[in-house]
């Protein structure tokens, strides 16, 4: 629950959740609102007229006329590749289960660690106790060993022997230290904590070996295995990931609509403002595109690899 790696994974996974559900907005269209305005003016007009009304005449050619308006509407769009569309929602299905799965790999890697480093660190305090006991112990039996010494009951190789003896384990008790130590930083740093010591009441001899590896293990355990899971997966999504890009060869389906008001002023003549709609209708299909070609191609080697990687996973499993 603490752990961060756990929690990068499960980001990953509203990072899939969120793809899967553009991918299925996608079959909605789009809308837009909007509106623009302009201004503007003439400059060194000339005027001729030629309408043969002499009323026309009165017009100043040299009092330029500003032209401004405005539109404002909603405009609706709707792009559609049917094949592609499926491709892509299944690719996404399949991204998001591959997400999981990464989730439930993580979550078993820091349960290995961390079970692994407890057991050590129990197996690192046992082991530390036994060697201070045999510090205590050897020390005892040179205190005895000197006294015979004295006695001329033991030669000096003896009492060198013990001496020696004495050495090593006291040299080897800071490796233990410092071990129990990274042992320790290491379980509090997997549970998103400083690094410090652990206090357990439990010990070494309390843990029960019985029955933890089972007798028969089915070949069944492989589908539960999540780095199993996510190379069938990848399989899956590089088969998914071949058909959409075939799909570009399928048509492609544009609705567009738009719906509004627009007003166009020229100063000193007229204003002019109506309400405007229309809808337009297209579709394309290509004829002619080689790169499709070469993204097909390197799809399909993108499945070969990872053909070869679920069988490879397999296996080691």
């Amino acid at each position: 629950k603490n752990n961060n790696n756990i929690q990068v994974a499960m980001g990953n996974i509203i990072q899939a959740q969120a793809s899967l559900q553009k991918v299925n907005y996608s079959w909605l269209p789009t809308v837009d609102i909007g509106g623009s305005a302009f201004t503007g003016k003439a400059f060194n007009t000339n005027f001729d007229n030629t309408s043969g009304n002499v009323l026309i005449d009165k017009l100043d050619p040299g009092n330029s006329p500003e032209i401004s308006g405005y539109n404002v509407g909603i405009a609706s769009s709707y792009n559609l590749n049917i094949m592609r569309q499926l491709k892509m929602g299944n690719i996404a299905d399949l991204n998001l289960a591959l997400s999981d799965q990464a989730k439930n790999a993580a979550r078993l890697a820091i349960i290995s660690q961390v079970s692994g480093n407890y057991f050590s660190f129990l197996g690192l305090q046992k082991q530390l106790m036994l060697q201070q006991q045999l510090l205590t112990d050897a020390k005892s039996t040179r205190k005895y060993m000197k006294i015979q010494y004295a006695n001329g009951s033991v030669s000096s190789i003896r009492l060198a022997g013990i001496n020696q003896f004495i050495a090593i384990l006291q040299s080897q008790i800071p490796s233990l230290k410092n071990k129990l130590t990274q042992v320790q930083n290491a379980l509090r740093i997997l549970t998103n904590r400083n690094p410090g010591k652990i206090i357990t009441k439990n010990n070494f001899d309390n843990i029960q070996t019985s029955g933890i590896i089972p007798v028969n293990l089915p070949s069944e355990v492989l589908k539960s295995r999540p780095d199993v899971a996510i190379a069938e997966y990848q399989l899956q999504m590089s088969n998914e990931d071949i058909g959409a890009t075939a799909s570009k060869f399928f048509p492609s389906i544009s609705l567009t609509g738009l719906l509004g008001h627009a007003t166009v002023q020229l100063a000193n003549l007229f204003t002019l403002g109506a309400a405007f709609g229309g809808v337009s209708l297209g579709a394309a299909v290509p004829i002619f595109n080689m790169g499709i070609f070469a993204d097909i191609k390197k799809s399909k080697g993108a499945y070969y690899s990872a053909h070869y990687h679920y069988v490879e996973t397999v296996r080691n499993a």
